[in-house]
């Protein structure tokens, strides 16, 4: 456990002095192809025509299922409008170099071995996305979308952000980030690095691939849906990038108490308060947004048909993200289902990274294909995704994994939900 302790705190402390650039080295990277390590085979066979999609069902009585919300073919329009929100993240290369701690080469492409780090970036954008989205209306805004869809590929972009304190408003929610890296150069006093002219994105793929040390994976090797919310939790954590959002992980069994203890405060009993819950007969009220993550193994070969009826009730919920999933050490991105077909973004496309996306737009992170896999297709492994960002989300999102978890052939389980007692919703 100390071992384990320390890694954490060295590779922290790393993935902190990768993190920035100051001004005297903002010229230090070489980009170029004598700086790459590419699989030439893998760049041929990813690079696709990207094409705008369109999206039909396989007959006029067919439904789509985006997330929750059901289209049948007179909203065919309104669909592809709710589609632009999705955000594509694929294969990229000439991006910022990073070094395989394992054996020194260099990579400045993820393609062939990156699919699965694109995937879970995908359906973590999705809820920074929801975050950003409901936090505004709170506030009373409506923010224009394409600003939004931007405002989120800020936190996955592979090259550094440049800092320029007239246009800073532009990295949204990036307040403690930023704060903690500064806080970090001036803790440490590092010559020449005091001026920070640059950072890293939060979940760039070169900072995933650092803090992937901690559970011995790095940049070059191939990654499983089950590495990366462990990543995303150090990374949130450990960067404070988002200090009112936990994001938890389990295998099958979800820990309510863990949950609970993440998201909620105890208060008094005596405590007068508008809303909270009771857990062990003691109150909590809400505290932080939760990002759930759900690791499940549906079979050893193939999913039994048994499973598809609940998968697709997974839909109906209201905090669903998606999930990672897809064939053999081939991961994409799952938000939807058309028939016995379900619908995914695949990150096995290979684009140029983008070195400055107010330049260069996001058309390479919106302009997508929708594919189809049939579900007797879908590998045994999976990882669902959900967000509840208050009590009331947070009610929901329990009383209907509760009814999914006691329902014939479960797909996951929720242990100490008979401890819980929740209030009405609003």
């Amino acid at each position: 456990m100390e071992k384990e302790k320390k890694l954490k705190f060295y590779t922290l402390i790393k993935a902190l002095n990768n993190s920035y650039e100051s001004k005297q080295d903002s010229n230090s990277y070489f980009w170029g192809l004598s700086n790459s390590l590419y699989n030439i085979k893998d760049i041929f066979k990813y690079n696709l025509l990207s094409l705008n999609y369109k999206l039909y069902p396989n007959n006029e009585k067919s439904i789509i299922h985006i997330y929750n919300k059901s289209f049948d073919r007179p909203n065919l329009e309104y669909l592809n409008y709710k589609l632009k929100s999705l955000i594509l993240i694929t294969y990229r290369n000439n991006y910022k170099p990073q070094i395989n701690s394992k054996n020194n080469a260099i990579y400045n492409s993820d393609c062939g071995w990156g699919c699965t780090i694109r995937s879970g970036q995908m359906m973590l954008a999705r809820a920074i996305y929801k975050i950003f989205k409901y936090d505004n209306y709170k506030k009373g805004k409506k923010l224009d979308k394409s600003f939004l869809i931007k405002s989120v590929i800020y936190y996955f972009l592979d090259n550094n952000l440049v800092l320029d304190k007239k246009n800073n408003e532009k990295y949204l929610g990036m307040e403690s980030y930023i704060s903690k890296l500064k806080e970090y150069v001036n803790k440490t006093n590092l010559i020449g690095k005091k001026d920070i002219y640059s950072i890293e994105s939060p979940f760039s793929i070169q900072k995933i691939c650092i803090m992937s040390e901690i559970i011995g994976k790095t940049c070059g090797e191939w990654y499983s849906d089950f590495d990366l919310p462990k990543i995303f939790n150090y990374i949130n954590n450990g960067f404070n990038v988002f200090p009112n959002i936990k994001i938890e992980h389990f295998n099958t069994n979800v820990d309510l108490k863990k949950i609970i203890e993440s998201c909620f405060e105890e208060i008094p009993k005596e405590k007068e308060c508008d809303k909270y819950i009771i857990f062990k007969d003691k109150k909590y009220i809400f505290e932080k947004m939760g990002i759930i993550f759900i690791s499940i193994r549906l079979g050893l070969n193939s999913i039994s048909k048994e499973y598809f009826p609940n998968i697709k009730k997974i839909f109906k919920c209201k905090e669903f993200l998606g999930f990672i999933g897809g064939k053999i050490r081939a991961a994409s991105y799952f938000f939807g289902y058309v028939d016995d077909d379900f619908l995914f973004l695949d990150p096995h496309y290979n684009q140029t990274s983008v070195k400055n996306l107010e330049k260069e737009g996001i058309s390479s992170y919106i302009d997508k294909t929708i594919y189809k896999l049939p579900m007797t297709s879908l590998q045994t492994a999976l990882t669902l995704g959900f967000l509840f960002r208050n009590i009331d989300e947070f009610i929901d999102y329990m009383e209907f994994s509760n009814a999914l978890s006691i329902d014939s052939n479960p797909i996951f389980y929720i242990s100490n939900i008979k401890d819980l007692d929740l209030p009405q919703k609003e």
